[in-house]
């Protein structure tokens, strides 16, 4: 039977599997069809749902320092790369709005919670973009 050690540097070490195998993924299968900020805030959600519930302390903190990096990581990639579709970007930040929520509850940090309320007032304004055909998106303009 496989047993993980839970020494940090063990933990951290599974953390940058996970990322190598999903990088790899990446790369080789989806690159040409999804952008790199949905692939970064995939991956910050698989990390989520992989360590959402440890026991030990250790554990924990490690989870959820990977999940925040990952969390601040699909943010930066996601006003880095101006050129993605619309419906892709709100569903890229649909899932930070979500990791920011779960993170906010996890830490019972309040920067967290805030920060998924200011994504969310973006995403409710922003929806009806992904209706409205590219090329005459600037006609909404005043």
């Amino acid at each position: 039977m496989l047993s993980l050690s839970r020494t940090s540097v063990g933990l951290h070490g599974l953390v940058a599997a996970l990322a190598g195998s999903w990088l790899g993924g990446y790369l080789m299968l989806a690159s040409s069809i999804v952008h790199p900020p949905l692939a970064v805030a995939g991956f910050a959600l698989l990390v989520y749902a992989a360590f959402r519930a440890p026991t030990d302390p250790l554990g924990r903190s490690v989870s959820l320092h990977s999940c925040a990096l990952a969390t601040l990581m699909a943010i930066a990639t996601l006003a880095l790369y101006w050129n993605v579709p619309v419906p892709e970007r709100l569903l890229t930040l649909a899932m930070a709005i979500g990791l920011a929520g779960g993170l906010g509850v996890a830490t019972g940090r309040h920067a967290w919670r805030m920060a998924a309320l200011g994504m969310m007032i973006v995403f409710l304004h922003a929806w009806p973009l992904a209706f409205v055909p590219v090329e005459t998106a600037p006609m909404l303009l005043p």
